[in-house]
């Protein structure tokens, strides 16, 4: 399951990608090109926001707090610096048992679990990238 949902949004990240690196591309010639691709034409993308409001509040209003909300308050693994799902987290030792970290709560920091089991591997990675030491 898992693993068929990576490919499927790969392959619409890229199909994406693919269609806005044209020389004529906008956002209304990709939903066009979305909506009549076999692959995605199940996808229903939403009008415009309308700017004329009722008393209550929109399904579309709602659900855009909402995402909004939840992004700029998402919590963000402290290895790789994404998001991490609430079901998702993780407790580390930020400095590592094995460099003698102890587990109060100055040395505890939230991750993704597959970024805390392969920390040892992908830490070194990152703070090459970022140009920071490692311990």
């Amino acid at each position: 399951g898992e693993i068929k949902a990576v490919h499927s949004i790969k392959a619409f990240f890229t199909f994406c990608l693919t269609e806005f690196d044209r020389p004529d591309a906008d956002e209304k010639s990709v939903l066009m090109a979305l909506k009549s691709s076999p692959d995605f034409s199940f996808l229903a993308p939403t009008a415009y926001p309308s700017t004329e409001y009722g008393k209550d509040f929109s399904t579309e209003i709602k659900s855009r707090t909402f995402i909004d909300y939840q992004l700029e308050h998402a919590i963000r693994c402290d290895i790789c610096k994404a998001r991490v799902p609430n079901s998702q987290i993780s407790f580390d030792h930020a400095l590592d048992k094995k460099y003698d970290g102890i587990g109060n709560p100055e040395n505890i920091r939230m991750v993704h679990h597959y970024c805390n089991s392969a920390k040892d591997q992908l830490v070194p990675y990152l703070a090459k990238r970022w140009g920071k030491a490692t311990p």
